[in-house]
Order: structure tokens, then sequence, then C-alpha cells
């Protein structure tokens, strides 16, 4: 079963009431950073990382200099702090003829988890990468950082490989999720 679609992907937007969802500014930056390298450390996750990524003290620059790729930030409408985080770009080291994006630095602060508010900007997510004309969204994940009820019921499809080479190399990345864009059929990769 699928989420129904968002009907307004205009950004800035209110989601569920409580928050705003929006493209990052430079602003955003040290929240941004923030929630990466204190959701990983409260995982226990520190060695190949995104927190070790060299794009991350300054996600706004690096998103505004790579080709077809976003990255929202979630507000809470009360506070105005920075409550979530995620985005999209291009795969790197794609091996495959199909235009392939991979969902980056997708986290949301333990006090707004469970909540559908990392539901909202993930569905952002691929309406504007089928926009950008991207045929697969790809995820890769370690278990206790997985929310699999959310990508499954979006339409993601397990697979048994990596795709691409973003640096990462953790030991335990061993989900590996995709999702077409252009249609409901179940990805295939050969």
């Amino acid at each position: 079963m699928s989420s129904p679609p968002i009907t307004d992907t205009t950004l800035p937007r209110s989601i569920l009431r409580t928050a705003v969802l929006r493209h990052i500014e430079a602003r955003d930056n040290t929240a941004v950073e923030a929630i990466v390298t204190e959701t990983l450390a409260e995982f226990d996750y520190t060695e190949s990382c995104p927190a070790n990524d060299k794009e991350l003290a300054n996600m706004a620059r690096y998103i505004q200099h790579t080709p077809d790729a976003n990255y929202y930030v979630i507000e809470d409408q009360s506070s105005g702090k920075i409550v979530g985080c995620g985005g999209f770009e291009p795969l790197k080291m794609n091996t495959t003829s199909e235009r392939i994006c991979e969902m980056i630095k997708f986290y949301v602060t333990p006090d707004y988890r469970d909540k559908g508010l990392g539901g909202q900007l993930l569905q952002q997510a691929l309406h504007d990468a089928t926009d950008y004309g991207y045929d697969t969204m790809y995820y890769e994940v370690t278990p206790r950082l997985f929310s699999k009820s959310l990508f499954e019921r979006l339409g993601f499809f397990f697979v048994e490989d990596k795709l691409g080479n973003n640096g990462h190399f953790h030991p335990e990345i061993n989900i590996f999720v995709v999702k077409a864009l252009h249609d409901q059929s179940p990805h295939k990769h050969a």
C-alpha cells in the first residue's frame, strides 16, 4: 500500500501543521551537520559514514554546485529549529545507462521521528527527482537507521547489491533499496 502523493509540491510548504519543508539555505549548514553527526553518534556510527563527508560542513553550497540535486530541511514552526534533513544527488560512479539518483543524508531528530515528517520529505524528493528526469531513486543504509515501513509504503524495493560508489563502506551498510520513478512496476537490476 503506497501513501497518497503530495498534491502541493511548492516549497517552502507547511507539513503536518507542525513544520515547514523547504530547500536548504546557507544558514542551515550548522544545524544539518549537527543532525547528521549526532544521529550517527546516537547509533555508534563514526567511521566511513556521511558524518565524515567533506561536503557536510557546507551542504547548501555543495547542493548548489551539484547539478540535478536537491536538499531539504524540516523546520519546526514553533521553535524555528531544524529537525530533519535529506536530499538526493546523482548516483556517484553509476555504471548503468539509467539516470539514478541517491537519497543522501536523510535524518530526523529523535523527538520528531515517527510523526510523518520524514515521509513528507521523501515524497518531495521523489517528486523532484522525477521532474529532473531520473529513472530511479536509490538509497543505502544500515539496519539500525532504516525505516523499512516508510520505504516500502512509498514503493521502494530491495536489491541485493550496492549501486555506484559514494565512498561509504561501513560494514553494516547492507540494505539497498530502489524505486522506479516513472512507473509502479518493480525495478530490476541485472
